[in-house]
């Protein structure tokens, strides 16, 4: 409850901060965590649930399993913070390496940052405005975003899925699923599309395999991979089809295609040069 400074606090127990106590603490592991005040920790083992509703000032590792960050809450510090559980952040997480192996949400105006880099396992649901690494995420699972602007690159074996407004000014160097209820303004390289919602890029950002399977629009650009499914594929700007567009073509009346491979079905209310 008052300022204390403490080497190890250890066992199964349940460590309590109350709103107005500073405690720093060299090793503190417990099976449970309520901080309302500051806690400031070189290594911290959090085996079951934490809530934090004021200030945790982590200097080397921090593992918690399941964790509550709530709005106004801080965890900061030079440390590495390693998540394992279920997780929900409306606060403020700003570590140097940010691990998840579980299920992570950042809430309302809740973000996450790391001075490296964001290394996710698991399932992470964000606003991409909401999540920045300065040496990028690897996601090697499975990645939601449901909105905001992405400023940090992405790449892993995983999966990002967008299932709302999202821009990317970084490149996502892996498979993406835009979900129906997604709208994807691409603004950096992709990997391999997959779109059941709508679509925006120069054509040039389009790295990897392309199904579309509702509305994709080409603004710019020259194609060079396929594009499968049963969508429509929109022209709307100078664009070129060096690689087949194996569905409905439509062209807007800002649109002009240079044909250098195979289309489907065209309808055209703007410009067309083909061979």
């Amino acid at each position: 409850k008052n300022n204390s400074s403490v080497l190890n606090v250890s066992g199964n127990g349940n460590a309590v901060v109350d709103t107005s106590a500073q405690a720093q603490i060299t090793t503190l592991t417990q099976d449970t965590l309520s901080n309302s005040g500051t806690l400031t920790v070189d290594k911290l083992t959090i085996k079951s649930s934490a809530i934090n509703n004021g200030t945790i000032n982590n200097k080397i590792d921090a593992n918690i399993n399941s964790l509550t960050n709530n709005s106004g809450a801080y965890i900061s510090g030079s440390g590495n913070l390693t998540l394992s559980g279920t997780s929900e952040n409306a606060g403020m997480i700003s570590q140097t390496i940010i691990e998840n192996t579980g299920s992570y949400t950042n809430i309302g105006t809740g973000t996450l940052s790391a001075s490296d880099k964001i290394i996710n396992s698991g399932n992470l649901i964000t606003n991409a405005s909401s999540i920045l690494a300065v040496n990028g995420i690897r996601n090697d699972n499975k990645l939601t975003l449901n909105g905001g602007i992405l400023s940090g690159k992405i790449e892993g074996s995983g999966t990002t899925h967008i299932i709302g407004n999202v821009s990317n000014n970084a490149s996502i160097l892996q498979t993406i699923n835009v979900s129906d209820t997604g709208a994807f303004n691409v603004g950096a390289d992709i990997g391999n599309l997959t779109n059941r919602g709508s679509v925006t890029t120069n054509a040039l950002y389009l790295t990897g395999t392309v199904n579309n399977e509702n509305s994709l629009s080409l603004n710019d650009g020259t194609l060079s991979s396929e594009i499968t499914g049963s969508g429509t594929t929109n022209i709307t700007g100078n664009v070129s089809n060096n690689a087949a567009i194996f569905q409905n073509v439509n062209i807007t009346t800002n649109g002009s295609l240079t044909v250098g491979a195979k289309i489907g079905n065209l309808t055209n209310n703007g410009n067309v040069i083909t061979n």
